[in-house]
């Protein structure tokens, strides 16, 4: 019997678990982890970059260390980007002992091994471990020195960061400009950031948004909004999540509710709307919006209804709660969602309470919309003041 080998069977197979591993790291690469194990799961032939693709993804995820484990363990030949992976899984989980361990143990160091470790062990705030790990370094890079200048800038030791900046051989690495840029807005020095900020050779979206949130983080909302501006129309630098959400943040201690609301129409648009930093910031555009109706209601002689409040506490957590019903906080959001003059449409599964009546017709006149609320009983049409109901439901 005489055996041959098929070239082009072998190729076809290779190329099928090349793109099993291409699935893998697509969906790791979207955030879909689920998608990520099942591309892993359905492939025939892993292969180590298969096994340190879907690694990634559980180093990327919170509270996944024991899957990355146990893969970890079931990596027939696990190279040095297993070894490394798994590094930052264990920092990114908060275990700096476990990564201590496996750094210990590990067959073979790259300089990625040592830079991970660096990175990690300055991120946990120990700082002069990592400075002993790096100058254990048999050869280092620019992200060696990075992550010493972020590490002492993270612990606000902003003398050691200068030295470390200034010691670094190359100086044209975004990264290095940032962490002196994030360091002094931490500490307040908002001058100093910004002569970093402006000295950058070169500039990256990490750069931006490390401004306009030291900004706002220092009280500076007007210059946050402002740097916003020249970020996108300028330097042509499209926003992320981060940005979004620092310059909402902006906007709601500014009470700049007009930008507010570009910018979260903006992020319909954008797929971030279910991002969970710019849904928070939406909550405080949201309730600065209600604070704003408050004080325009309280001049129209709107006065909270009490009784609606069945908690037993004071009068000012009562008017508190009261401006947190659904309702309001439906309206709320509602105009800082559409345009001038629209009709707001509210469905609610409860029977509306009548200070959330009363109210509806306040804002009705102030907002002058139309505001049409359906409850379990019939349909409000609120208009001008008055309700189409009589007060009558």
């Amino acid at each position: 019997m005489i055996l041959c080998r098929c070239p082009f069977l072998a190729s076809a197979r290779s190329r099928t678990c090349s793109l099993s591993t291409v699935a893998v790291a697509a969906a790791v690469r979207r955030g879909d982890l689920t998608g990520a194990e099942e591309a892993f799961a359905s492939t025939p032939r892993k292969t180590t970059a298969t096994y340190n693709c879907l690694l990634a993804g559980y180093a990327r995820a919170l509270g996944r260390l024991a899957d990355a484990r146990h893969l970890f363990d079931r990596i027939p030949t696990p190279d040095a980007v297993s070894y490394n992976t798994l590094l930052s899984c264990h920092f990114a989980s908060g275990d700096a002992d476990g990564a201590r361990r496996l750094f210990a143990s590990m067959p073979v160091r790259d300089v990625a091994s040592w830079n991970t470790m660096v990175s990690g062990l300055s991120k946990s705030g120990a700082v002069e471990e990592a400075k002993a790990v790096f100058l254990a370094m048999p050869v280092r890079n620019s992200v060696s020195w990075n992550a010493m200048v972020s590490g002492f800038a993270c612990s606000r030791d902003m003398s050691a960061a200068e030295e470390w900046f200034r010691n670094a051989p190359e100086k044209g690495d975004a990264v290095l400009w940032t962490a002196m840029v994030s360091g002094y807005m931490d500490i307040g020095n908002v001058v100093k950031a910004i002569e970093y900020f402006e000295a950058m050779p070169v500039r990256n979206l990490v750069s931006w948004n490390a401004v306009v949130a030291g900004y706002v983080k220092n009280s500076h909302a007007d210059d946050a909004l402002r740097l916003f501006r020249t970020m996108v129309r300028e330097a042509n630098v499209q926003p992320n999540a981060s940005t979004l959400s620092s310059v909402l943040l902006g906007c709601s201690n500014l009470s700049a509710l007009g930008f507010g609301k570009q910018i979260h129409q903006w992020c319909m648009k954008l797929p971030l709307s279910r991002n969970l930093t710019v849904g928070t910031s939406l909550l405080y555009l949201i309730h600065e919006k209600l604070g704003q109706l408050a004080e325009r209601m309280k001049a129209m002689g709107y006065v909270p209804d009490l009784d609606f409040v069945l908690h037993d506490v004071d009068e000012t957590l009562k008017v508190q709660m009261l401006m947190r019903h659904s309702e309001k906080l439906a309206i709320s959001f509602g105009l800082i969602s559409t345009a001038p003059g629209m009709t707001l449409r509210i469905f609610k599964n409860l029977r509306v309470c009548g200070d959330c009546h009363n109210a509806a017709k306040v804002i009705s006149k102030i907002e002058d919309r139309e505001i049409i609320l359906r409850d379990t009983t019939r349909f409000h049409h609120f208009r001008g003041g008055h309700c189409s109901c009589g007060d009558y439901w």
